[in-house]
């Protein structure tokens, strides 16, 4: 008699900052305002995949109790005024874990004189010539609604300087790059 193993699906968190924000820093609600994205599994259903999206609110999501690896990939959030790209983090679970995930997409930096900084943490802009980029919000997950609880994180890029001003430098690394 042969038997078959059966294959349990696997997870795959990508977060991913594709919208453009202008916004304040908003201190993260205990319950997500953001409704979780359905995942996309292959035809075998051995494989899954979940984009979470920048919504401005962080997401609570739990991992399936079926789930036997789960890997993720995260984006920061670009600065503002064309500034420089969010840092990208991968990581794979040697243990999925067994409660919720607060999941925080970083926002887009914005452009103006003292503009605020992209949801998640981004910096705010100079001021002066009114055309100064704020810092793009970190992408990031937690074991609770506080910062001290982050497991992973992709730090946002930095905002482009005014007319005098240069190029805003790119997360990643311990330090990112420095901006021109």
């Amino acid at each position: 008699m042969q038997t078959t193993k059966r294959q349990l699906p696997k997870v795959f968190l990508l977060a991913s900052t594709f919208s453009i924000v202008l916004g304040s820093v908003v201190v993260p609600s205990v319950q997500a305002a953001a409704t979780n994205p359905p995942p996309v599994c292959n035809a075998t259903g051995t494989s899954c995949t979940i984009n979470f999206n920048y919504t401005g609110d962080n997401y609570i999501w739990s991992p399936p109790a079926d789930v036997r690896s789960m890997s993720i990939s995260l984006a920061g959030a670009q600065g503002g005024r064309a500034g420089g790209n969010g840092a990208r983090a991968t990581a794979t679970f040697k243990t999925v874990p067994t409660t919720p995930l607060y999941i925080f997409v970083g926002g887009q930096g914005s452009t103006g004189s003292g503009a605020a900084g992209g949801y998640n943490g981004g910096g705010a802009a100079g001021s002066g010539h009114n055309d100064e980029g704020s810092g793009g919000g970190a992408t990031d997950i937690r074991t609770s609604p506080f910062l001290t609880d982050r497991i992973a994180v992709a730090g946002g890029g930095g905002g482009t300087g005014g007319w005098v001003g240069g190029v805003g430098g790119s997360g990643g690394g311990t330090t990112g790059t420095g901006g021109g």
